[in-house]
């Protein structure tokens, strides 16, 4: 299986022919699609961690083009039905599913504030947030989206955990390295680091946090925008 991704928690999953294709949002800053046009042909499977544009900005046009199936939390189907994007399946947290022969449990997930002080304020899912478990090659692959920690994640096991690191709607550097302790991950490839729009930041010390995980016996995989990985 090759694992590409392009910023913020935009991926592309390659596997026994198969095109898999994680948040394919735009960029903020310069509103273009996170994953080139050039790779969206012969997608066959999108999923939808929430609906930030970020996200979701470019998942009706892939799914219209392509004809592929989508695959989202149940809260988003207000806003699936506006776009009107066809192919749909709907997940709860816990829900097990199979689609194009891979299978994909609900995973809990939360969206965080911008700020960690206002993280205590009382939990909703306005973002229609939810993580996913893809069973792929024998393989268990988790993308838990924009999110704070949750400690429901400590029956979920993974081979390769895409973990938020940035502390701005989503885990900071610590909370993320507890989460890798929490789910023991053979690997883990961190996302939504490094990115400015505005006023928010995401200051994660992207090596400093591989350390941390790599002294645990965690292999961290850093990517740059366009990096891949087989696994």
């Amino acid at each position: 299986m090759r694992i590409t991704y392009y910023r913020q928690n935009a991926f592309k999953l390659e596997s026994a022919g198969r095109r898999i294709l994680i948040d394919p949002g735009r960029s903020l800053s310069s509103f273009r699609s996170l994953i080139p046009k050039k790779e969206w042909e012969g997608t066959n499977l999108i999923l939808v961690t929430h609906r930030d544009p970020d996200h979701f900005a470019f998942v009706p046009t892939i799914a219209f083009r392509c004809g592929c199936e989508v695959v989202c939390g149940a809260g988003l189907r207000p806003l699936m039905q506006k776009k009107r994007v066809e192919n749909l399946h709907l997940l709860l947290v816990g829900q097990r599913i199979v689609v194009q022969k891979v299978e994909i449990l609900g995973v809990p997930a939360v969206h965080g504030p911008a700020r960690k002080r206002d993280s205590d304020e009382k939990r909703e899912n306005p973002k229609g947030s939810i993580g996913f478990s893809l069973s792929i090659e024998g393989k268990k692959v988790v993308n838990l989206g924009d999110t704070v920690f949750v400690e429901e994640w400590k029956d979920i096991r993974a081979d390769v955990l895409m973990l938020p690191i940035g502390g701005f709607f989503t885990m900071n550097r610590k909370d993320a390295a507890k989460a890798a302790r929490l789910i023991k991950p053979k690997m883990v490839i961190p996302t939504h680091f490094h990115w400015k729009i505005g006023p928010y930041v995401h200051p994660a010390r992207v090596k400093k946090f591989a350390d941390e995980i790599s002294s645990q016996g965690i292999e961290c995989a850093i990517l740059k925008r366009g990096g891949s990985i087989e696994v």
